[in-house]
């Protein structure tokens, strides 16, 4: 995209601020002679009315002010820079065109068509707007645009967690299992790995907490998460004898080709002991994880 571009973040702001720009480069285009012509005859007499001055107080100041003056002046309506104009963008996007269309070139389409139907003058020319005013205006406008960024950057992070709750929760409702054996499974895990549960949970909500707290709260809070989470690790590690329990038939099952876990028949491959006789915390939870994805999918294909 053109460097000397501007952007706003609604259609209205940016057709009528490219509007202003035309109407500021054919005001400066008319009155350029006059500008120069009265720049110089003032420069000239603020020239004599320092000279004056310092004569007549001693003084400088005055004759600083006269001579500064009209410099100021001509370097906020002489010089001029070539500038696109402004196209419809929010934040760090693309800019935005008919229909939604993305693209520099759809976006110059579309503006140039509303600017047309408004019987604008000039449309599709080089702009030429005042130095001074593109030396104000191009810092505020890519301040403009980064906060929005940012701002629109956490706003799809929420909305991004707050679908994934909603799906999840729909997840949940979907697969409530009908076979007794999933949640005497569940139960069983809940009863033999709290601990880990525990900690897994006291992880999560410190992660909530740490989303609205301070830099310095959020700091506090993460370290007792991280310490939760490594907990959380030592205890996956813990085992429980598998049998005479619903994941020894789970296990079993897979490994006659009776039942389709592929990750338990994954465990009972993988040695010669274990997971026959005991099974971790962590490989319980896998396997309830692969079966609540299972039924899940059974209950949306029906």
């Amino acid at each position: 995209m053109d460097e000397n571009v501007v952007v706003a973040g609604t259609l209205v702001g940016a057709v009528l601020e490219h509007h202003g720009y035309i109407t500021q480069a054919d005001f400066l285009q008319a009155f350029r002679s006059f500008f120069r012509d009265a720049g110089a005859f003032v420069y000239l007499a603020a020239g004599v009315g320092a000279v004056v001055s310092f004569a007549m107080f001693g003084s400088f100041r005055a004759a600083r002010y006269l001579i500064l003056g009209p410099a100021l002046f001509w370097f906020m309506v002489g010089p001029t820079t070539e500038t696109g104009g402004v196209l419809w963008q929010l934040g760090g996007g693309q800019p935005i065109g008919e229909s939604r269309e993305q693209g520099e070139a759809a976006a110059v389409a579309y503006r140039q068509k509303i600017l047309q139907k408004m019987n604008v003058p000039g449309v599709g020319q080089p702009i030429n707007v005042a130095t001074g005013f593109w030396l104000f205006a191009w810092p505020i406008n890519e301040f403009v645009k980064e906060f929005v960024d940012r701002m629109l950057d956490l706003e799809d992070t929420e909305d991004l967690t707050a679908n994934q709750k909603a799906i999840a929760l729909e997840f949940i409702i979907s697969m409530i299992p009908t076979d007794t054996s999933h949640l005497s499974r569940l139960n069983h895990f809940s009863s033999r790995c709290g601990y880990m549960l525990a900690s897994a949970n006291a992880a999560a909500a410190l992660s909530v907490r740490a989303r609205n707290a301070t830099a310095e709260q959020a700091e506090g809070l993460n370290e007792v998460r991280q310490a939760h989470l490594k907990k959380m690790e030592e205890y996956a590690t813990l085992g429980f004898a598998t049998e005479d329990t619903v994941f020894d038939d789970y296990i079993r099952a897979a490994h006659a080709g009776t039942g389709g876990s592929a990750l338990a028949k994954a465990l009972w491959d993988s040695s010669t002991d274990a997971p026959r006789e005991m099974i971790t915390c962590a490989q319980a939870w896998a396997l309830i994880a692969e079966e609540t994805w299972h039924k899940a999918g059974e209950e949306e294909g029906r």
